[in-house]
């Protein structure tokens, strides 16, 4: 990435007073910024930026740099009105309503794997998130490449594996529903990290709601266990089955 970007500093940031982190305060909490803070950060969300698309918008690398902090590289993520594979009607407050609780809690800041909210935007042309991620590149662009060799491969199957295995604990437990490739991104040492909550029902969420059930599922997504339960009536178990789709 070009480090010789001229963004202009962002501005001092504000803080939402519906998104405070439940419960421990010692947990720095997600600030807010505008929609010129978020294009300086992505050089005016250029092509180069992207990352990649997500099912209901897309990722960009970026640059945070703020007066008096030393710059840093960062992952945004950004709402689209229109979804990536299938039309589907989709709330973005909702969603991002969501995943602020979901993050700011303090024992999902503290896992290895989940991503550290640094801020996001709540406007009325853009929501969208900033990750304290510095990213290669989501798993889906990196599956088909050479220099991902089968120690990396183990490396991040274990460590999404018991990701999903925290997520799913039987108290305050949580159903992701969409753990796609293109929803992992991958830091410089490939640790992964998922990015995409939109499906997301359980813990602080609450239920799965009926816009949740409507929504399909990314294209190669196979639950063999909710197929189970949509025949049985009834759920049996937790279950997120990856999507690989190319």
């Amino acid at each position: 990435m070009d480090d010789g970007r001229d963004s202009p500093p962002a501005k001092p940031a504000k803080t939402d007073e519906a998104v405070k982190p439940q419960g421990n305060l010692d947990f720095a909490e997600p600030r807010r910024y505008s929609i010129h803070d978020l294009e300086a950060f992505t050089n005016n969300f250029d092509k180069n930026s992207m990352i990649g698309l997500t099912q209901f918008g897309q990722l960009y690398r970026g640059k945070l740099e703020e007066t008096g902090k030393e710059a840093r590289f960062v992952t945004i993520k950004k709402w689209s009105d229109l979804p990536t594979y299938y039309p589907c009607t989709h709330d973005i407050d909702v969603m991002l309503n969501e995943e602020l609780k979901f993050l700011t809690q303090p024992n999902m800041k503290s896992h290895p794997n989940l991503v550290k909210l640094i801020g996001y935007c709540r406007e009325e042309q853009m929501k969208g998130v900033i990750y304290d991620l510095n990213p290669m590149d989501t798993l889906h662009n990196v599956m088909t490449k050479d220099n991902f060799g089968w120690i990396q491969r183990i490396k991040v199957a274990l460590a999404l594996a018991r990701l999903v295995k925290f997520l799913h604990k039987k108290e305050n437990s949580y159903l992701v529903q969409n753990v796609d490739t293109a929803h992992i991104i991958l830091d410089q040492d490939y640790n992964p990290f998922i990015v995409d909550f939109g499906l997301m029902s359980g813990g602080i969420i609450g239920d799965m709601t009926d816009a949740k059930h409507a929504t399909p599922m990314t294209p190669g997504y196979c639950d063999i266990f909710g197929v189970s339960c949509l025949c049985l009536s009834s759920h049996i178990k937790l279950t997120d089955t990856f999507s690989i789709h190319t």
